[in-house]
């Protein structure tokens, strides 16, 4: 459903990724669940990627599972790195989105600049929702694709004979899919909601700005109650740039390793399809 003028809140954008990462484990209220997760995502994972790394040691000469294989290593970094961001600066994210929820409410500007802020809203809703759906499809797929042949719902098996380590490699690949996709569509989300309110943020502002002198009248006569507004907006200002400095510090890495990564990937998977 659509955004409408009475329901704008500014974490509306956050509520679906952010409940389905608590799903997750991660931004827990106690500490000793905070411990416990932890020790499962940074043993488990680990422990998987390593023994996909491993099955490099068995490939013959063939690009198309080494292009398979590699989309597990290279997922396996993204998803580590945000595994560890939501882990290690989980106050970094609920300082933002604490920081969120006193921003200025885009219901005290006119209907023009209103039906401007719920576009935006609606667009970041309507994305989130076919992200994670296509998540949803994505790790349905997988996880029934062994039914055609293929050994694991992710990455490749070359370790003949070791049938237990198999089976754990079977169990741990298919909750693997599935959390791989909820947990880096859900963080992805949560960027993209982050951008539409910093757009939204910033139009309000030029809102504001572009009606200070109207809304005071006679700018002569009202000069301190101008010079009031005018530094208010000015403070709004800095606090919007910091917000958007801690945002940047918060997911540069983040982009860099993706981007690094993934053109990575497009290479060796553009090769290994002309051979």
């Amino acid at each position: 459903m659509d955004r409408t003028e009475a329901d704008i809140a500014v974490t509306d954008t956050l509520k679906l990724p952010v409940t389905i990462l608590s799903k997750l484990g991660f931004f827990p209220k106690n500490k000793s669940k905070r411990v416990l997760i932890k020790i499962i995502y940074l043993t488990v994972l680990p422990a998987y990627f390593l023994v996909t790394v491993l099955q490099f040691m068995n490939m013959e000469r063939d690009m198309s599972q080494y292009a398979d294989n590699l989309e597990i290593v290279i997922a396996g970094v993204q998803i580590l790195r945000k595994v560890m961001t939501l882990i290690y600066r989980e106050e970094d994210f609920k300082e933002l989105i604490k920081e969120m929820k006193d921003l200025w409410n885009p219901n005290e500007c006119d209907e023009s600049t209103k039906a401007e802020i719920n576009s935006v809203y609606n667009i970041v809703l309507r994305l989130q929702r076919f992200s994670i759906s296509v998540s949803l499809t994505a790790a349905a797929v997988a996880l029934v694709s062994p039914l055609f042949g293929k050994p694991l719902p992710a990455g490749v098996w070359t370790f003949e004979g070791h049938n237990v380590l198999y089976y754990f490699m079977f169990v741990v690949s298919g909750l693997y899919v599935v959390f791989a996709g909820f947990c880096c569509t859900s963080f992805d989300c949560i960027y993209a909601g982050f951008c539409a309110e910093i757009i939204v943020q910033f139009k309000i502002l030029c809102y504001r700005l572009k009606h200070l002198a109207a809304d005071d009248g006679n700018i002569q006569e009202n000069e301190l109650n101008y010079s009031v507004k005018m530094r208010k907006y000015i403070n709004q200002h800095k606090r919007l740039l910091k917000f958007v400095d801690q945002f940047q510090s918060l997911y540069s890495t983040i982009m860099l390793v993706q981007y690094t990564t993934v053109c990575s990937l497009c290479c060796i998977e553009l090769y290994a399809a002309m051979e």
